[in-house]
């Protein structure tokens, strides 16, 4: 349990493994659990995902693009919920008692415009966990 940011110790310096390790020690919880919560929201409300996308070019292939929503919502159930498509982007504090963590999906397009968050506790419980494409 932590009080505040600052107790994840975080510095400039910290690579995404530093990180991860320091979210583990101190919150209980590792990014793969932050992930399958994203796989899950993704799994539970791809038709409402996808609602807003226009299209998806597979790992940034753009000749291979993806402009139905069959496909699309295909696609984010079988590649974009794999947790090695998740990498962080971010972490900031929500408010006094939660903390937001941003990733971003390779997956999608650049790997810039497919974004999951997590909400997470000062307890380390899982809050909320939602996903959403970019334009």
């Amino acid at each position: 349990m932590i009080e505040s940011f600052k107790d994840l110790d975080l510095t400039k310096e910290d690579e995404a493994e530093d990180i991860e390790r320091k979210v583990k020690e101190k919150l209980g919880l590792s990014f793969n659990q932050m992930h399958e919560s994203l796989a899950n929201y993704i799994n539970d409300n791809v038709d409402i995902v996808v609602a807003d996308m226009i299209n998806v070019a597979p790992y940034g292939d753009y000749g291979e693009l993806i402009e139905d929503i069959g496909g699309m919502v295909d696609f984010l159930k079988l590649e974009v919920i794999k947790p090695e498509n998740w990498k962080l982007e971010g972490i900031k504090s929500m408010n006094e008692q939660a903390l937001q963590f941003r990733f971003s999906s390779d997956a999608v397009d650049d790997g810039d415009t497919f974004k999951g968050f997590v909400v997470v506790s000062f307890t380390g419980k899982i809050q909320h966990a939602f996903c959403h494409g970019e334009c």
